[in-house]
């Protein structure tokens, strides 16, 4: 063998290892997507190992999905694990604005309509865990147990979420209320949000 050859082989050997150490964590920061969310942009801005990005200040725009569309491998027994940092004030659910707006984790699976009918049920599942959007640090650890986890209406069928573990096409971040996980957030000028971590350990 070449020297060339040998170069490009330690490269190409480099490169797969570094594939398979991302497969634990949520990362790379390019496959996270701001998804259904008038008035954002289409990606979060990249910032050491995570992302952060700033909440609209309007009532009529609003951030409700932050998606990885790389997730790592799912395991029942394992735990997800979400580090973040808050700054700024007036955190308001767009569509309950006299309640607490929230983050909670998001599990979504392949093949979802977005229609919740019939066995769509089951495609999104949400932490029964939830963080009150306040200024401040936080650790948001969920088991990946179905008794953490509530599918569309709040079912908890143990099959139903074994099979999104075993067909996941997404995991994120959804900003809301109890009373909509998704379905908006805005906030007080300069608030943002900063993503430090996501992953399964």
């Amino acid at each position: 063998m070449t020297a060339a050859w040998i170069v490009i082989a330690v490269a190409v050997a480099i490169v797969i290892i570094a594939a398979r150490k991302r497969k634990g964590s949520a990362t790379p920061k390019s496959v996270w997507r701001i998804t259904y969310s008038p008035g954002m942009p289409g990606q979060p801005t990249p910032r050491g190992a995570g992302w952060i990005f700033s909440f609209p200040s309007i009532p009529t725009a609003h951030v409700h999905y932050v998606q990885n569309f790389d997730p790592p491998r799912l395991i029942v027994g394992r735990t997800l694990i979400a580090r973040f940092r808050i700054t700024g004030s007036g955190f308001t659910p767009q569509e309950s604005p006299h309640i607490p707006a929230t983050v909670s984790l998001l599990i979504q699976r392949k093949g979802d309509d977005w229609s919740a009918l019939g066995e769509m049920q089951f495609y999104r599942w949400y932490s029964t865990q939830t963080v009150t959007l306040l200024a401040g640090e936080y650790e948001l650890s969920v088991p990946l147990d179905v008794a953490h986890w509530g599918d569309v209406y709040g079912g908890h069928d143990a099959g139903a979420f074994a099979k999104a573990l075993a067909n996941v096409e997404n995991i994120g971040l959804v900003f809301g209320s109890a009373g909509g996980r998704g379905h908006g957030v805005y906030a007080d000028p300069g608030s943002t949000f900063e993503l430090i971590t996501l992953e399964v350990a």
